[in-house]
């Protein structure tokens, strides 16, 4: 995935300035950017930059209907996707011994976002941008989602995955290659502690 002379403005701010940057298959690729400073936007501005059949969007907004019972959401996703790819997800993210017949209302938040990625990821696109995907989720869950983004990218090397994010934890648990979104650029870095002491200056 290629970005080329990218210039992007929200209002009257300009957010980045005639941009030139590759995002590598088969790795996680993070953005670290500040909160308020439009990260949403950009995920949602590189989501319009690509055809809509092989790239998702994936927020800590994300939502499936409480009122259904998880047997439902099992049965949906069995008429799409095929159940060895549906059990092989669940497993990686610990989703498989939750009793099916609870309702989804029931679930705690963590198991929700767990249900989440598991939906959207069974679409099989071939570029996945995570926006703030764990943010305000217990450390279980979230160690749990690295371990199964870790897993993924490893099984899946022609996908790209983009996390943009402000959690510095992400870049010390999922490896990946690094940039700082920043003064209107892209800019990369070689190490996790490069890019923490530059994004903590400012």
């Amino acid at each position: 995935m290629k970005i080329q002379n990218y210039t992007l403005k929200i209002g009257k701010k300009t957010l980045l300035t005639d941009v030139n940057v590759s995002f590598a298959q088969g790795k996680i690729t993070h953005i670290l950017e500040k909160n308020g400073t439009g990260k949403s936007q950009f995920a949602k501005d590189l989501l319009l930059r690509t055809r809509p059949d092989e790239t998702l969007i994936i927020s800590s907004y994300a939502r499936i209907p409480n009122d259904l019972r998880l047997t439902d959401l099992q049965t949906f996703l069995a008429q799409k996707f095929s159940q060895e790819k549906i059990d092989r997800l669940s497993t990686l993210l610990n989703l498989s011994n939750i009793d099916p017949k609870l309702a989804i209302k029931k679930l705690s938040d963590g198991q929700k976002r767990k249900l989440e990625i598991l939906t959207f990821f069974l679409s099989d696109k071939s570029i996945i941008i995570l926006d703030e995907l764990t943010n305000a989720l217990d450390q279980t869950t979230i160690r749990e989602i690295y371990q199964f983004l870790n897993a993924f990218i490893r099984e899946n090397p022609d996908k790209i995955i983009l996390n943009i994010t402000h959690e510095m934890q992400d870049l010390t648990n999922l490896t990946g290659d690094l940039y700082l979104l920043n003064q209107q650029n892209l800019t990369p870095f070689s190490s996790v502690d490069s890019i923490i002491e530059s994004y903590v200056r400012g």
